[in-house]
């Protein structure tokens, strides 16, 4: 068993908040129009919400969450521009709150899309250019529904759980859980070199995965075992964003340390196969990662930032090379200095 570590918990955030109503400069012109926009609103009286297709009711949370998603918009960000609260936009975008019409047409017009998009069916007739008053061949037409496109959806996804995990979720508990249920299925929407693409991107210690061209050939041999290896780059991606870092670039013994340390404290069952060992990582961490994403998202974060606690596994494989290299020439420079032990 390691020494006993000391567990240091992610020192508390105080949110940002700025003054209610407080729009950043950049999107007052935008705010303008909607300002404008909104005013006409109100003043519009003859539309009549019951002439929409009913049977596309029930899409318009999905459509109004993939509006936002291809504009490349958060719903912090989507708020702002809109003047709607985040909140409201993602009660509108699960469909446990019914939006009302003048927040729809807000909402499609800082997507930048026509209202009709949100209420029909792609190959409806009602939602075609010349109804909105464009020439079929104009440039700036847009298709009646926008793709799917899960890597701008995780890009989105991941920056707002890092902004949450940073608030240690403050304010935000049951709402991560939405975040990483999103951020999953985005993730297994894309194709693997896309998905390493994430990977990289998000520091993941990717040496022990198959590289994107092996994982392409591993489906056309056997799509089961390729989804068995992508899902292991997921859930990589996905501790990124909720506990802020990859748990297999830590260093194992300072995982296995961690391990000790929050056996006392809650139920943690060793790899059966291991007896009183807890093994490499491929053992380890599925052992700890729920009890870490719980802790993560109810604001009792392990703060894995601390490289003196938790040292990278490059790290450690980089100093064990310059203490060889030291060896091999006969010293490191200090007389009886002996090289530092990671040994599992």
């Amino acid at each position: 068993m390691g020494a006993k570590v000391e567990i240091r918990r992610i020192p508390g955030q105080e949110m940002a908040r700025g003054t209610p109503g407080e729009i950043p400069r950049e999107n007052t012109a935008l705010l303008r129009d909607v300002g404008a926009f909104t005013r006409s609103v109100r003043k519009d009286t003859t539309m009549n919400v019951d002439t929409i297709d009913q049977a596309n009711m029930a899409e318009l949370p999905k459509r109004l969450r993939d509006a936002r998603a291809a504009a490349g918009l958060s719903r912090a960000k989507a708020g702002e521009i809109a003047g709607v609260s985040p909140r409201s936009i993602e009660k509108y975008e699960y469909g446990t709150q019914e939006p009302p019409i003048s927040k729809i047409r807000i909402l499609a017009k800082a997507y930048d899309i026509p209202l009709d998009q949100l209420f029909t069916a792609p190959d409806d007739e009602s939602a075609t250019p010349k109804e909105h008053g464009k020439k079929p061949d104009a440039p700036d037409n847009k298709p009646a529904t926008a793709p799917v496109d899960g890597l701008q959806d995780a890009a989105v996804l991941l920056a707002q759980l890092d902004e949450a995990q940073k608030r240690q979720f403050e304010g935000a508990h049951r709402r991560a859980l939405s975040m990483i249920a999103d951020l999953e299925a985005a993730l297994y929407r894309i194709e693997p070199d896309e998905l390493t693409q994430v990977a990289d991107e998000r520091s993941v210690h990717l040496a022990d995965c198959k590289p994107a061209d092996d994982l392409l050939g591993l489906f056309e041999a056997d799509p089961d075992a390729g989804q068995t290896a992508c899902a292991n780059i997921q859930a990589r991606i996905v501790d990124t964003g909720v506990l802020g870092a990859d748990l297999f670039a830590i260093e194992r013994d300072a995982l296995a340390d961690l391990a000790t340390e929050l056996e006392e404290e809650h139920e943690i069952e060793r790899p059966a196969m291991l007896g009183f060992g807890w093994g490499d990582h491929e053992e380890l961490v599925p052992v700890l990662r729920p009890l870490l994403r719980r802790l993560a998202i109810a604001g009792s974060g392990i703060d894995f930032d601390d490289r003196e606690l938790f040292p990278r596994r490059e790290e450690v494989e980089d100093e064990g090379r310059r203490q060889k290299r030291c060896e091999r020439s006969n010293g490191c420079g200090r007389k009886g200095r002996k090289p530092r032990s990671y040994a599992g």
